[in-house]
């Protein structure tokens, strides 16, 4: 496992062996960030992709090979964002979406050719984000859930939309039962998401939905976690259920906690 970059702007980087369960220290990034995203290719290298430097908000994009254990830039963005969402496509190409400028939230989308190393400008969301979900579906479309702007009418919403990258279109999808960011998501083995926790309203939520891409339809899932989290991790293990760990409530008193819960009906 790579963890790379992080909130005090590190260039370290270090890698985890889970046969030895041993940390060691890998190349540094090029360049210093935080908010940024991490994607393993196919090839298994992998992408990091914007974030803040001590500069600002960037453009920049670093390609890490496991192979040589060293980092090297790539292709830049055509847009500086931070705190955005990235997903790998079927095709092996990076959709990144969503986060923020120095100025505003954003709607745009740029996709990734590992071949060319190039990105290209893709079509906008409809609402921007920042706080929100991407993940990739079973049919090879990837649906972006809830998060917040800055607009009156949606500071947390419920609104989720669906990437088709045949056409670069995206399309509206059901709402979440109740606006969430900061929540956590995870995919089951059959293709639906589970979605977790997140800033709801004035306090930080533990409730739990399941989305079914088929139907595209949400569902209240229960019981809820045992503590209200935002910022979380939510990991589906191999036996089938999740494990859900850290975050903080929504006022800022960090948890050391972690539960499980089962994807069984």
């Amino acid at each position: 496992m790579l963890v790379a970059g992080g909130f005090a702007i590190y260039t370290k980087a270090m890698l985890f062996d889970p046969v030895s369960q041993t940390w060691t220290r890998t190349d540094n990034l090029r360049q210093g960030r935080n908010g940024h995203t991490a994607t393993l290719l196919p090839n298994g290298e992998v992408l990091v992709v914007g974030g803040t430097n001590q500069s600002g908000i960037n453009s920049s994009v670093e390609l890490y090979d496991p192979a040589t254990g060293k980092w090297r830039f790539t292709g830049s963005l055509s847009q500086a964002r931070t705190q955005h969402e990235a997903v790998l496509l079927n095709d092996g190409r990076v959709l990144i979406t969503g986060g923020e400028d120095d100025n505003s939230i954003l709607s745009s989308a740029e996709v990734y050719d590992p071949v060319t190393e190039l990105w290209t400008t893709t079509g906008s969301m409809n609402t921007e984000r920042i706080a929100f979900t991407l993940s990739l579906l079973k049919d090879g479309k990837a649906l972006a859930v809830g998060g917040y702007n800055f607009c009156q009418s949606c500071n947390v919403m419920k609104r989720t939309e669906l990437y088709d990258p045949s056409d670069g279109t995206w399309t509206p999808s059901a709402n979440l039962m109740f606006g969430r960011s900061g929540h956590a998501v995870a995919t089951l083995p059959d293709g639906e998401l589970v979605v977790s926790g997140g800033f709801h309203g004035d306090d930080a939520t533990a409730t739990v939905d399941v989305y079914d891409p088929n139907q595209q339809a949400w569902t209240a899932a229960g019981p809820p976690m045992r503590s209200r989290r935002l910022s979380h991790t939510m990991t589906r293990l191999q036996d089938g259920r999740i494990l859900v760990s850290g975050g903080d409530d929504s006022f800022n008193n960090a948890y050391e906690t972690a539960e499980l819960g089962t994807t069984a009906p």
